[in-house]
């Protein structure tokens, strides 16, 4: 569900609130920022998103990963990783990016920041980043800072009201969400493995990368110093957490995403097996 994001820069706040409405500009002071998750490649959602952006006068739109299409991946299944990169490399190609520059031609105010999810294949991230590098709308976060550029516009007419914000991305996420290991690390040094699974067993061989393994350590190291884990290969930003928004794929930790009730019921709603 796309969750509406109010950013009052007027209030000079440190961070966003959420809000369940519309967000409806009144003073002149606020960012009107949409957040959404796992749309897996599904057109008729990516549609209706883009409906509500014009609808609602977006100008960032936020997408948290799990872009492309995913299919079921089976261990020892001959080429499975090669017929997933083929199949969201095909989606990009032909469906994602055509979409998005139609978008762009009647939205040039709008600022898309996107990052990949644990069903991205990391094998298609060179595609989206050609994309971030000939387009000024799309901005690909993945490990990387970037300016938020609705609050550069603002700050140039509320210099002293309204900051400078930033967006960072992080896609990976612990190991249990599926097969695919293209954005998977351990939570820590502890190496909590998911239930069922032989500790003996060495997950990221068992599981399908479709690039060579880029980069070690945990989430743990990588947020403990963040300032390090990020790119600044364009070296004209500096982190500051107070001013950037951060994009993870994961679900928030400790907050009512990060929880699922016990007896498989949710009030008087049983929860899908799958779950």
């Amino acid at each position: 569900m796309p969750v509406p994001v109010q950013i009052d820069a007027g209030r000079k706040k440190d961070h966003a609130s959420l809000d369940t409405a519309p967000v409806h500009d009144t003073l002149g002071s606020n960012m009107h920022a949409l957040a959404v998750s796992d749309l897996h490649g599904n057109l008729l959602l990516y549609e209706l998103l883009l409906r509500i952006v014009d609808t609602w006068r977006i100008s960032s739109l936020f997408i948290a990963g799990d872009l492309a299409p995913g299919v079921g991946l089976v261990i020892g299944e001959a080429d499975a990783a090669a017929d997933l990169v083929s199949r969201q490399r095909d989606f990009i190609l032909r469906e994602f990016i055509p979409m998005l520059e139609s978008f762009f031609l009647n939205h040039r105010l709008t600022h898309v920041y996107a990052i990949q999810g644990n069903d991205d294949c990391r094998a298609v991230e060179n595609l989206l980043r050609e994309f971030d590098e000939a387009t000024d709308n799309f901005h690909l976060v993945n490990d990387r800072l970037v300016e938020l550029k609705d609050s550069r516009q603002m700050h140039a007419f509320f210099p002293s009201e309204v900051p400078v914000l930033h967006v960072a991305g992080y896609p990976y996420v612990p190991p249990g969400a599926g097969l695919l290991m293209d954005w998977v690390k351990f939570e820590n040094r502890v190496e909590l493995r998911p239930p069922g699974t032989d500790p003996c067993a060495d997950i990221f061989t068992t599981g399908l990368r479709t690039v060579d393994e880029v980069g070690k350590g945990t989430i743990a190291d990588d947020l403990t110093d963040f300032v390090a884990y990020l790119d600044h290969s364009d070296g004209t930003v500096s982190y500051a957490p107070e001013r950037t928004i951060h994009l993870f794929h994961s679900p928030p930790y400790d907050t009512p995403l990060d929880w699922v009730p016990p007896s498989g019921r949710y009030e008087h709603l049983r929860l899908p097996d799958h779950v």
